[in-house]
């Protein structure tokens, strides 16, 4: 077990043995270590390493075992700012553990090479007011993945994938002692919080982080816009007015629905609070698709998924050509 000491510029690691944990034996670090040390075989001996965040000059210190004792290397890792956290994993899928720093409204990933650590492409990664990090593997790709908790705010952040591809998942108010876990043992972590403001513990798979968000065109825009009042008012003649007239709905386990009379008939008593975002889009020429998630209200976790296939008229707006969707659950 190993401990920080901000004052002396040291860390202090206790042994185990039988009897318990042995006197603390204290190494010098070379500078003030704050706040939270991690530890993971960055040295590639098959041991784990301790990391320390070198809070007095913006670096990681690393200490290892070597020739018997633990002693610190001659090496360390430059930063660009104060690190608060550190942890090591693999999160390139290379077989070596990188190193991942907590700093003040940033997470910095430092890659392991053969020739020592660099910083990832687009590293530092913004999170505001970032104050804890955990690694592990979400979704099942064989790399870890990075989960940021805020020091306010209800929204953990979490970095995927080798672009480190950034998407937000609501947990709870000051989301702490974050933790990446696979609790039912299908190969993919469930991401662990603690909610001190509700006295509770929160679990949230895969299937619950979303896609994040992307800004559509106004042109675009307009169709969720209108969709969403439309549903909203229950007003089926002016659903069935933002397709084409040769458009589809295409129900979930049940048959396609073709034509805006026949639609307006199909939608006659839907309809209801709703919000709509999208994940993806494209156009070219007069033909788009839009890909989204809807929720109940706005801000809310996705209850369901939909696509939009899209075809401009003479007009320059664009019409519906068909309208799918489906449950989350």
């Amino acid at each position: 077990m190993a401990v920080d000491s901000a004052d002396t510029k040291e860390i202090r690691v206790f042994r185990g043995s039988r009897g318990g944990l042995a006197e603390a034996r204290p190494i010098p670090v070379g500078t003030m270590p704050s706040y939270r040390l991690g530890s993971a075989d960055v040295t590639g001996d098959g041991r784990p390493d301790v990391l320390v965040p070198g809070h007095g000059d913006d670096t990681v210190r690393i200490v290892q075992w070597k020739d018997g004792v633990l002693a610190l290397a001659a090496w360390m890792i430059p930063l660009s700012d104060k690190p608060w956290m550190v942890v090591g994993e693999d999160t390139n899928g290379d077989g070596r553990n990188d190193i991942v720093v907590v700093h003040s409204n940033a997470v910095g990933v430092s890659l392991a090479g053969s020739q020592g650590f660099s910083e990832a492409p687009g590293s530092p990664f913004a999170v505001t007011r970032a104050t804890e990090v955990a690694t592990g593997d979400l979704d099942g790709d064989g790399r870890a993945d990075v989960a940021v908790g805020p020091w306010v705010g209800n929204e953990v952040t979490i970095l995927t994938g080798t672009k480190r591809t950034s998407r937000k998942v609501q947990v709870c108010e000051r989301p702490i002692g974050l933790a990446i876990a696979d609790l039912d043992g299908d190969h993919r972590g469930e991401l662990l919080a603690a909610c001190p403001t509700e006295n509770r513990l929160a679990v949230a798979s895969w299937s619950g982080i979303q896609e994040p968000s992307v800004n559509l065109p106004p042109e675009l825009a307009r169709v969720l816009t209108d969709y969403e009042a439309a549903w909203r008012n229950r007003d089926a003649a002016a659903l069935a007015r933002l397709f084409a007239e040769d458009g589809f709905v295409l129900p979930n386990g049940r048959p396609p629905v073709k034509g805006r009379a026949a639609i307006q008939r199909h939608y006659t008593d839907s309809g209801g609070p709703l919000a709509l975002r999208a994940m993806a889009f494209a156009t070219e020429g007069a033909v788009g698709y839009i890909i989204g998630g809807f929720a109940r209200q706005e801000g809310e976790r996705d209850i369901g998924k939909f696509t939009l296939t899209l075809r401009k008229a003479s007009t320059g707006r664009w019409l519906i050509v068909s309208d799918m969707d489906s449950a989350n659950r």
